[in-house]
């Protein structure tokens, strides 16, 4: 349930998630977007001509986040040219206020800039997702506390020059706790954002809110499912006629299920999935991928029959879904999960997490997708010297370059954060910031 006391914005999951926080999160979002950025010279990977890029790493929000005990935090970002991204989080004000920001690059600097002033009356706001169609559209995407001190969803949209911000889902939040956690932007006329939010029972339902380039319309997904309590986590789409959002559901006094819901630009379709795996009662979609309207990867996790988490990918092929398990030979201590996918087509698609080691440690994977089967390997292990290591977010442009980022424990048990590159062949990791 939504803590509504809590000092620090953070990713509300339904019921399990990652230990990567907004934060760790953070020097990920921008570190990664940075990457595409720089580029030095080249080098022959499998035959071909690659850039060689290196890692440039930058504070933003610093002039914003001037509040005692500074917390500043990025959870989204978005870039659709090497001369464009956008990033947003959240910073605290002189007054000890949680701000929500947007930060834009322009090739060169990034400018930082307060969004949802006005609605966050609050004082505890911020943007958990950012989208970009291009360098002179986006829309970010989060919560804002409002008068009565209830959270609710909003969305900042850019127009290549401001930031306009305003609520959505308003009508359905009856429960007074809506959070938008999710975007995916095709065009200026088309995004679809995903959240949850509370009904007038006290339980959270879910809901994608879609622009059609003048105004954004609401609605609930997973309805004859939902039961209970259910969310939206991920949210992909290809088109204005084809989207997927994934979450997670739980029927009244019963276990927790994955759901996926498609979008066929009218009207949105809802149905379980991996629920042949999920013995154990305990499922949840992470992360969605969509390439096409004929081929999405979803990953995440159940419970197996031991009530052990396991990681698991769903193939969409334009009919059916089809549920695997990952990195099962890695997962030996039985505490495993996919965060999030990244598909370039569909032959090439990356799923990653982490899993627990024969004497419970937690490791980074990564599972590759070539086309017919996933292929699964440790991540990080050279860093990893304090035990914990997960993998939070990776990104992939082609086959030949993707980039993963986590965090990990060194020797001291300190939190570090972590980028590895895929050249086609390897995996390269590198400690950042």
């Amino acid at each position: 349930m939504v803590n509504e006391s809590r000092d620090v914005p953070a990713k509300r999951p339904l019921h399990r998630s990652p230990r990567g926080t907004a934060l760790s999160r953070a020097v990920l979002g921008v570190l990664l977007s940075a990457l595409s950025l720089v580029v030095v010279g080249s080098s022959s990977v499998a035959g071909a001509t690659t850039p060689t890029r290196v890692w440039s790493d930058q504070e933003v929000a610093a002039a914003l986040n001037i509040g005692s005990g500074s917390f500043g935090g990025i959870g989204g970002v978005s870039c659709p040219t090497s001369s464009f991204c956008a990033t947003g989080g959240a910073y605290k004000d002189s007054a000890g206020k949680y701000q929500a920001f947007v930060s834009t690059w322009n090739g060169s600097t990034w400018n930082d800039q307060e969004v949802a002033a006005a609605l966050n009356v609050g004082g505890n706001a911020y943007v958990y997702a950012v989208s970009c169609s291009s360098a002179t559209f986006c829309v970010a995407g989060g919560y804002y506390r409002d008068s009565a001190n209830r959270y609710q969803s909003f969305v900042s949209t850019w127009n290549g020059s401001i930031w306009t911000s305003q609520e959505i889902a308003g009508a359905l939040n009856l429960g007074g706790s809506s959070w938008a956690q999710a975007v995916s932007c095709v065009s200026p006329t088309f995004c679809a954002v995903g959240g949850f939010y509370y009904d007038s029972a006290g339980n959270s339902q879910p809901y994608v809110a879609t622009w059609n380039g003048t105004a954004w319309t609401s609605q609930e997904v997973a309805a004859s499912s939902a039961g209970s309590i259910a969310e939206v986590y991920s949210v992909s789409c290809v088109s204005a006629t084809f989207c997927v959002a994934g979450g997670a559901f739980q029927p009244s006094g019963s276990a927790y299920q994955s759901f996926v819901a498609t979008w066929n630009g009218t009207t949105w379709t809802s149905q379980e999935i991996v629920g042949a795996l999920n013995a154990g009662g305990n499922s949840q979609v992470n992360s969605v991928s969509c390439t096409t309207s004929t081929f999405c990867v979803a990953g995440g996790y159940y419970a197996d029959v031991a009530h052990h988490s396991q990681s698991f990918v769903s193939t969409w092929n334009g009919s059916t879904w089809i549920d695997q398990e990952v990195a099962g030979a890695l997962n030996v201590a039985g505490d495993s999960l996919v965060n999030s996918v990244s598909c370039s087509t569909l032959s090439f698609c990356v799923a990653g997490g982490s899993y627990a080691a024969v004497l419970g440690q937690s490791q980074s994977f990564v599972s590759t997708w070539n086309g017919s089967t996933w292929s699964d390997q440790e991540l990080a292990g050279a860093l990893n010297a304090g035990n914990y290591s997960q993998m939070n977010s990776v990104s992939c442009s082609s086959a030949t370059f993707c980039v993963a980022g986590g965090e990990y424990k060194d020797s001291a048990n300190h939190y570090q954060s972590y980028v590895s590159t895929w050249n086609g062949s390897t995996w390269s990791d590198q400690e950042l910031a």
